[in-house]
């Protein structure tokens, strides 16, 4: 499943001096698979396949280290579970509403 969200990232350049910008980051998340009797369990991964600064922040060279980087991984994976929960919440909520549909029509 794709995902992308808006963050600010904070990292150091070659001189040693602060960089900061908005950006945007694109990933794909893959859900894990629980352990069978053959095959290992599989946790879920995020793997980042985009980061590009917002308002045409052309200054901002993004280093290829934070595509690896631990706190965007996690931001990744907040992202993800807050849109597999907002989804599962509307197929729920269709659900209901088709079963609400059926009973007045039945």
């Amino acid at each position: 499943m794709d995902g992308s969200f808006t963050t600010t990232v904070i990292w150091h350049d070659s001189r040693g001096s602060e960089c900061e910008a908005e950006v945007r980051v694109t990933y794909v998340g893959r859900h894990g698979f629980p352990e069978t009797r053959t095959d290992p369990a599989e946790p879920a991964t995020v793997e980042i396949t985009d980061i590009v600064p917002i308002n045409d922040d052309a200054w901002a060279y993004i280093p290829d280290d934070l595509f690896e980087r631990d706190d965007l991984i996690a931001e990744c994976f907040e992202d993800w579970d807050a849109t597999c929960e907002a989804a599962e919440e509307a197929r729920a909520e269709d659900y209901r509403d088709r079963m609400r549909e059926e009973a007045d029509n039945g």
